[in-house]
């Protein structure tokens, strides 16, 4: 699964996937060095870790966060929120996670650990990690997509968000 490009992932969970996001990192330590953000706050609010994952991955270049949340909307949105960050996700496809990387040279994703009321297969849930992680090094900053990141940034700056 270990990637040449991405050799240091920042994993966190929110309140009521923490123990997933745990398990995770516990699988993928084999392959990549791993810092864990625990979840710390109350109840289930997905800015607080999605704020310490995102700034623990701009702290560490080269590295991508990873959040788990039940189903990666909030995280994705709150991590979204940080200036430098690109967050995309829930990644529910393959082709999500391989675009993530390759279209939206994203820095961060998020994971849904249940879809439809049911548990994501831990399996799945990996496979679309390895798709994106093995994707990273092929950001084109030519292609069209880089251009519609642009324009992205571009409305940041104009609404003063970054």
């Amino acid at each position: 699964m270990s990637n040449n490009s991405v050799t240091h992932l920042i994993i966190g969970g929110d309140g009521k996937a923490t123990s997933a996001a745990r398990h995770y990192a516990d699988l993928l330590k084999a392959f990549y060095e791993i810092t864990f953000i625990e979840f710390e706050g109350d109840g289930d609010y997905p800015a607080y870790v999605a704020e310490r994952v995102a700034l623990a991955t701009l702290a560490n270049p080269g590295s991508r966060g990873i959040i788990f949340c039940v189903t990666g909307l909030g995280t994705s949105d709150a991590a979204s929120k940080v200036p430098g960050i690109t967050c995309v996700g829930p990644l529910l496809h393959k082709d999500h996670a391989r675009r993530a990387a390759t279209s939206k040279n994203a820095n961060v994703i998020t994971m849904a650990i249940e879809g439809d009321g049911q548990e994501i297969p831990i399996q799945d849930n990996l496979e679309r990690i390895r798709i994106f992680l093995d994707n990273v090094p092929n950001w084109d900053p030519e292609s069209h997509s880089a251009k519609n990141m642009a324009a992205n940034l571009a409305l940041d700056k104009k609404y003063r968000r970054i």
